[in-house]
């Protein structure tokens, strides 16, 4: 067997510790997937959405969605100036949370901490050991932000001035697999029954799908475009059956009210997508499928750039 002299052997040990040690910064340096964030959370349920915003700004629909809209605000230009932060590009991913008591953000992306701790005391708030906090627009409400590590930030606004502090890197909160798309919506059972103060169609769609264990929305792109898919696990295929039939009757209830009042669904609003829905079980699964039309899409995004 040939063995390997001393010096090529000093530079592949030099060459394996370099690959190594470049191999371990870009992993730091990676967004954190979705998962990770949910499990940085604290205890506790609500309303969860995810965006991959990495994603959105390499295929421009960032721009078309929020770009112009964004910088007609004052206010946000004067925050991009004290800051250097511009969501449009230095935010790679965002995951919400939406509780009673609070609403929690883990943030990927490219932050000047110094910037932004200054930013917070300009404003009135302090900052301590890295925590700051600053009051919020609502009343009663304060505004905290953390740094959680390289690229990564947790920032909150509650009741409590240190709410951000939740949210941590040695959480191991357990949640649901995350979804394996660019953006999702994750309502939890709870949520479900909850409906006050939504549209008359989108609450009965809600309350149909009682049962459910929790309920993922996700867009998913198609030949003819883009379909806003359903995935509510049930606790048995019998459940989701029952599930299933409920959402089917819903729309075909919303079909004759508008029937009733002499309207057609419109293609370019929520009556056109909701009453094109389709649903069945898959074993203890409940999948539905609405396709979003192009003129519902170029109407969103028109109302998004104009929100006036």
């Amino acid at each position: 067997m040939k063995t390997i002299s001393r010096p090529r052997l000093a530079w592949l040990a030099g060459a394996f510790l370099v690959a190594g040690v470049l191999a371990g910064w870009w992993w730091l340096g990676r967004a954190p997937s979705a998962n990770q964030m949910l499990a940085w959370l604290p205890e506790g349920d609500g309303p969860t959405v995810y965006v991959d915003f990495a994603l959105l700004r390499r295929t421009g629909l960032l721009d078309r969605l929020a770009g112009d809209a964004a910088m007609a605000e004052e206010d946000y230009r004067a925050f991009i100036g004290a800051t250097g932060f511009d969501f449009r590009k230095d935010l790679d991913a965002a995951l919400v949370r939406w509780r009673e008591d609070a609403t929690l953000l883990v943030l990927a992306g490219r932050f000047d901490q110094k910037r932004l701790e200054q930013y917070a005391q300009t404003q009135g708030g302090r900052c301590v050991n890295g925590l700051c906090s600053l009051e919020a627009a609502t009343p009663g409400r304060r505004i905290s932000f953390v740094r959680l590590g390289r690229g990564v930030l947790a920032l909150a606004t509650a009741g409590d001035a240190m709410a951000a502090g939740m949210i941590s890197k040695d959480n191991r909160t357990p949640a649901p697999d995350a979804p394996l798309s660019s953006a999702w919506l994750m309502l939890p059972k709870a949520s479900l029954r909850s409906t006050a103060g939504l549209p008359a169609g989108l609450s009965a769609f809600l309350e149909a799908l009682g049962g459910a264990e929790r309920a993922v929305l996700l867009p998913r792109p198609t030949q003819a475009g883009v379909d806003l898919v359903l995935e509510a696990p049930c606790t048995s295929p019998a459940v989701a059956g029952r599930v299933a039939d409920r959402l089917t009757k819903a729309t075909s209830l919303l079909k004759s009210l508008l029937s009733r009042e002499g309207k057609e669904p419109a293609r370019d609003d929520l009556s056109g997508v909701l009453t094109a829905g389709t649903f069945r079980g898959d074993g203890a699964v409940v999948r539905g499928f609405w396709p979003l039309p192009k003129e519902f899409l170029d109407k969103l995004s028109g109302e998004a750039a104009n929100p006036d």
